[in-house]
């Protein structure tokens, strides 16, 4: 449960779904990124128990909420850390 401090940067302000995650440890990755850069955000799971992940394949495991201002520059800098980081896997195989 988030607290009152914790939605304090997205209060009043408009929304944006800066990125579709595929799991669990991608969200891990993009939220240490996100820390890094100052960049508030939400991750938004997709999980539904009562389906067991039957939709992850079409929507995606969750999503990168940031502030509409704050969305481009998130998207921007998740995808180049992310193309380099398989980019890196790829490398090591």
């Amino acid at each position: 449960k988030l607290s009152d401090d914790d939605l304090a940067p997205f209060t009043g302000k408009a929304l944006s779904k800066a990125f579709v995650l595929e799991g669990a440890v991608q969200a891990q990755l993009v939220e240490q990124i996100l820390d890094q850069e100052g960049i508030p955000f939400l991750i938004q799971s997709y999980r539904d128990t009562a389906y067991d992940g039957i939709f992850t394949p079409t929507m995606g495991w969750g999503a990168v909420i940031t502030r509409e201002a704050d969305g481009e520059k998130a998207r921007a800098i998740i995808q180049e850390v992310l193309a380099t980081e398989y980019d890196g896997e790829e490398d090591a195989e």
